[in-house]
């Protein structure tokens, strides 16, 4: 029996033997170990009788610190959405910008792949396909902002908004920067920074 005690007793740092009493609970959360001896080499290991105890369970110490993750996991309810703006033509005789165009259906496409939420798509050019989540609009200055309050209603922490706006750049002369639209509104950059902070109140990130 001294063999078996000394034996048992070499247990991890940080753990020790458990049986009943108030300092000790065996639950799922132990680290348990089955403990059998053998006293001859052949010979079916003999089990411990019920006075020595055959499990080690983490010590009740106020010291111990739980390990904490370094990169917590997303909520599931974060999403990632896109507001697509391309405007290819404003003046009827002018050309259309060829790079606006010839670019349009390539970020279509990989938003759309990016995309598990609002995919808002506003363009004078011809949506060659869309994906169910997408919603078309004209480009007008109240489509924009409309567009923009939709997904920040969506938006909250850990939630991703890609913006990408191509087209026409001016600027007046107290230096505002704007888009001409097809309309003949004219899309303010002030406008729509205003748009997009507000958007972004709830929570989440625009890229």
């Amino acid at each position: 029996m001294s063999s078996q005690l000394q034996q048992v007793s070499n247990t991890p740092s940080g753990y020790e033997l458990i049986s009943s009493g108030p300092n000790f609970v065996d639950d799922w959360s132990s680290l348990a170990f089955n403990v059998s001896l053998s006293n001859n080499v052949g010979r079916e290991p003999d089990i411990l009788c019920s006075s020595v105890p055959r499990s080690f369970s983490r010590r009740h110490d106020s010291q111990i610190i739980p390990p904490t993750l370094a990169y917590p996991p997303l909520a599931t309810y974060a999403k990632t959405h896109s507001i697509i703006i391309s405007i290819a033509k404003v003046d009827p005789a002018e050309p259309a910008l060829a790079g606006v165009a010839g670019d349009f259906p390539l970020i279509l496409d990989e938003l759309t792949a990016r995309t598990t939420g609002s995919l808002q798509v506003i363009t004078d050019l011809q949506v060659p396909r869309l994906a169910p989540q997408a919603k078309t609009l004209l480009p007008t200055v109240q489509n924009v902002g409309d567009a923009i309050r939709h997904v920040g209603q969506a938006m909250n922490p850990g939630s991703t908004c890609y913006v990408y706006i191509s087209g026409h750049a001016y600027q007046d002369s107290l230096r505002t920067s704007f888009v001409p639209l097809p309309s003949g509104e004219r899309l303010d950059g002030k406008e729509l920074m205003g748009w997009l902070k507000a958007a972004a109140s709830n929570g989440g990130t625009f890229i």
